[in-house]
């Protein structure tokens, strides 16, 4: 359940912050899900999100980690560019 609720947090996580299509969800992954499968799973996480306190929560815990990543990256990244080594 742990992996499967992983990527559903995966795949909703890059429809609500990027323009990908579907399609292109699902090919961010090795095992290149086609757009319906992408499609399912979001459906499935909807579902989750409107009755699942837990599952809510989290999401919510997953968002903030990749945010927190993505935020880290960006200033590793500006630290690089500004101080070269």
């Amino acid at each position: 359940r742990e992996c499967i609720n992983g990527r559903m947090f995966y795949y909703a996580y890059l429809r609500e912050n990027t323009n990908l299509t579907l399609n292109a969800i699902g090919n961010t992954l090795k095992c290149g899900h086609g757009h319906d499968t992408v499609l399912n799973a979001l459906c499935n996480h909807s579902d989750f999100m409107d009755i699942d306190k837990n599952y809510q929560k989290d999401y919510k815990e997953y968002c903030d980690k990749v945010q927190n990543l993505l935020n880290n990256a960006h200033l590793t990244y500006l630290e690089d560019v500004i101080n070269p080594s």
